[in-house]
């Protein structure tokens, strides 16, 4: 049974993970059209999370969100069909960029190399709505079972990123496990970086902790004794510059609901 204090952050992380504000696409630059109803779903998703935040879930109404967003609430039913998919917020075009920025990776880097690059770019998706990420903590703390949808996101996005890497490395993903393995583990770096950063209190950058999280990997890899015959050495350490904290409470692990 794992502590209450990481049963939250697992509940936060279903609900992060996939969730990013980034309403701008891969795409060299997206429609009007687009561009207005990736910022209408932005605005509908930030103002649903800003009044739970700060009323609780049962003291918001559709009819709050829209107005929040200035938008109709018929509006509103067009992009999210309840105020409880408004705060979960999963992004509807976030596994079709990711997988898209791994297939036009250049041909000559390698498949380890173009999933470090789209986890760098993914970052940038991050920072992109930093200001949210302490709401989304107090939430998800205090409303856990409205998050747990977001796991078939993230099984989604590995099924279509073991698809990517099997072309990449002109590999069958029913013969061999290579592409499912690397999906898989750019998956858990990712949730590990989030992890690290979410029980720091965001202290340090999320570039920072995601960088030491892939040099760590890579060190467990190097150093195994079983395939390399020499002695593990001590990992690369997690940098250690502070990032000044914002001046509202900031969580270590995000407390008890």
């Amino acid at each position: 049974m794992l502590e209450p204090s990481l049963q939250i952050v697992q509940t936060f992380i279903a609900c992060i993970y996939w969730v990013v504000m980034n309403i701008a696409a891969h795409e060299d630059r997206p429609g009007l059209r687009e561009r207005k109803k990736r910022a209408t779903w932005a605005a509908l998703h930030r103002a649903a999370l800003t009044l739970v935040d700060s009323r609780g879930l049962d003291q918001v109404t559709v009819d709050d969100i829209a107005a929040a967003a200035d938008v109709s609430p018929r509006t509103f039913f067009n992009y999210f069909r309840t105020k409880e998919d408004a705060l979960t917020g999963v992004d509807p075009h976030y596994v079709d960029e990711l997988v898209t920025t791994l297939r036009d990776r250049p041909e000559s880097e390698s498949p380890v190399a173009a999933c470090r690059a789209v986890l760098l770019w993914d970052c940038e998706r991050v920072l992109r709505g930093e200001d949210l990420w302490e709401k989304r903590v107090r939430v998800a703390t205090r409303h856990r079972d409205l998050f747990q949808s977001a796991w078939a996101t993230s099984a989604h996005l590995e099924i279509e990123l073991t698809r990517a890497l099997a072309h990449r490395m002109g590999l069958d993903p029913k013969r061999s496990p290579l592409p499912g393995i690397l999906a898989g583990t750019t998956i858990v770096v990712r949730r590990s970086a989030v992890r690290t950063w979410v029980l720091g209190g965001f202290t340090q950058g999320y570039r920072d902790v995601l960088d030491s999280t892939l040099a760590q990997l890579v060190h467990l890899a190097a150093l195994d004794p079983a395939t390399t015959g020499s002695s593990p050495q001590s990992p690369p350490s997690t940098p250690s510059t502070p990032r000044t904290p914002s001046t509202s409470s900031t969580p270590g692990p995000p407390p008890p609901a």
